[in-house]
């Protein structure tokens, strides 16, 4: 199996929305708060590979100027433009599930497509929440190495 390697990065949409659910109890802010709702495709060797969906508090982050996210890493946009480094451990949770409806034609798949499912809860050096991010991976495109 030849393995691909992330070279693209696509900002789809850009919103910002009342802060609501699991995103609350993680980023541990109001649900009269706003967060950012960012969505991005990754793709490798043209094919796109993993759905993002990520969450960050919005006035955490002024003037948060996403067209840095495009071919860009939101690591090192936040070290930059905000001088926040992530902690190297965060909680993950890594699932197996078919691709939701809404997204198949962003991955290219068929409707019933196996996909992995991974939410990652990540945190800032100082140990406060930062951002919260629900990936869809098309599992025959990626490999996880533990």
């Amino acid at each position: 199996m030849r393995l691909l390697k992330i070279y693209h990065r696509h900002v789809i949409s850009f919103r910002i929305e009342k802060n609501k659910g699991e995103k609350t109890q993680f980023l541990q802010i109001g649900e009269e708060s706003f967060v950012y709702h960012i969505q991005r495709i990754l793709s490798a060797d043209g094919l796109p590979v993993i759905f993002e969906d990520i969450y960050m508090e919005a006035d955490r982050f002024p003037d948060f100027p996403i067209d840095h996210l495009e071919n860009g890493s939101l690591t090192r946009l936040l070290e930059e433009r905000y001088q926040i480094c992530r902690q190297n451990k965060g909680r993950s949770i890594i699932e197996v599930g078919i691709v939701p409806e809404y997204i198949v034609h962003y991955l290219q798949v068929d409707e019933n497509e196996p996909v992995m499912l991974l939410k990652n809860y990540m945190y800032d050096g100082d140990g406060r929440p930062l951002y919260l991010s629900s990936e869809v991976i098309v599992g025959t495109r990626y490999q996880i190495s533990v």
